[in-house]
């Protein structure tokens, strides 16, 4: 045990998931998006799979964005995840997705195709 109380402690998860976290994964998603680096769609779906009990949505949207920017590298590293994995991160790649697309038409092709190709990687039950 740290010997810290409840508080304590609450208040410096909040700080962490509030900016570091918050920076990590906007440094990330733009790293992503210029580069494709699978390696770090991997480390980000890893970390999903392992907090997928935090009400924090940034994972998930950071997600959803490196899906929008780079869809061919994130299906890919999707893809070659085990069926459990798949079938435990997909619904969080959706939502993800959805808050991603917030800013563009919901009508748009570009989303159209893209909504397509996320189907595509919904595994199979």
């Amino acid at each position: 045990m740290s010997g810290k109380s409840y508080q304590q402690l609450n208040h410096e998860v909040a700080d962490y998931s509030e900016g570091t976290l918050e920076e990590a994964l906007e440094a990330s998603v733009t790293s992503v998006c210029q580069n494709g680096k699978p390696d770090l769609i991997r480390s980000l779906l890893k970390l999903q799979q392992a907090t997928t009990n935090s009400a924090s949505e940034s994972p998930a949207t950071a997600l959803g964005r490196m899906f929008v920017c780079q869809p061919d590298a994130f299906s890919e590293t999707f893809a070659a995840m085990d069926r459990a994995s798949q079938g435990q991160l997909y619904s969080l790649v959706e939502f993800g997705f959805d808050n991603a697309i917030l800013d563009y038409p919901t009508k748009g092709t570009d989303v159209e195709v893209l909504k397509a190709k996320l189907l595509r990687l919904k595994p199979s039950k």
